[in-house]
């Protein structure tokens, strides 16, 4: 019998149920997840790995660009490095000479002149690896005193390329869109609700999103 086989029943009744609501919805990308590439300065494309949707991740390379205005700041650097370090010496070494008006003055002139020196070394610094290159390539510079031959455009999230432009030698310009690419990991699913229906939602309120080409598709939302 049912009571030997576990069986309840119950008698149907009406329950209230959430209001429910369809709306016609968009899919975006929240801001994290897209992420247009572009060379700060003009030049001319070297090289490249990259095609329509590769995978990527952040951090690597997809172009190499040739620009006389990076090679230029690099040269910027290193000479302003050296005539620091140079100035620096040299104040430290008269800070052994005798303590007189004229050898103050001038060891006074000196430090102002290599703390001017340090201060442009850094804002180059903080430049070039505003450019794309990391701290690290650009302390190399430093001390290796090897000036980097191409500009390197790198992913800033990871993601896969969707479009991108120009081809090996073609001229590019400051700021000009090279390379995008975008995250699909998460989407925004973004719908507009009547206002007389806002009173029906709140921060609570859960969905289905279906897609319209393929109704078999559903995904929850909230």
């Amino acid at each position: 019998d049912r009571s030997r086989l576990g069986i309840k029943t119950f008698v149907a009744t009406q329950q209230p149920i959430s209001q429910t609501m369809e709306l016609a919805a968009t899919v975006v990308l929240p801001p994290g997840g897209r992420s247009v590439a572009s060379s700060q300065l003009a030049g001319t494309i070297r090289s490249h790995s990259i095609y329509p949707g590769k995978e990527i991740q952040e951090g690597d390379l997809m172009m190499e660009i040739a620009s006389t205005e990076f090679y230029t700041l690099q040269l910027d650097l290193l000479r302003n490095s050296l005539d620091a370090k140079l100035t620096r010496d040299r104040s430290r070494r008269m800070e052994n000479i005798s303590n007189d008006a004229f050898s103050r003055r001038v060891l006074l002139e000196t430090i102002a002149k290599a703390d001017q020196l340090e201060n442009r070394v850094e804002n180059l610094k903080r430049q070039l690896v505003s450019l794309g290159l990391s701290t690290g390539e650009v302390e190399e510079i430093v001390i290796e005193k090897q000036i980097r031959d191409y500009l390197p455009i790198r992913a800033a999230i990871d993601g896969r390329i969707t479009s991108w432009v120009g081809t090996l030698g073609e001229t590019v310009v400051a700021n000009q869109a090279l390379v995008e690419i975008q995250n699909l990991q998460d989407v925004w699913v973004e719908a507009l609700v009547p206002i007389n229906q806002l009173s029906g939602l709140s921060t609570l309120s859960h969905g289905q999103a279906v897609v319209l080409s393929n109704s078999n598709v559903v995904f929850p939302v909230s």
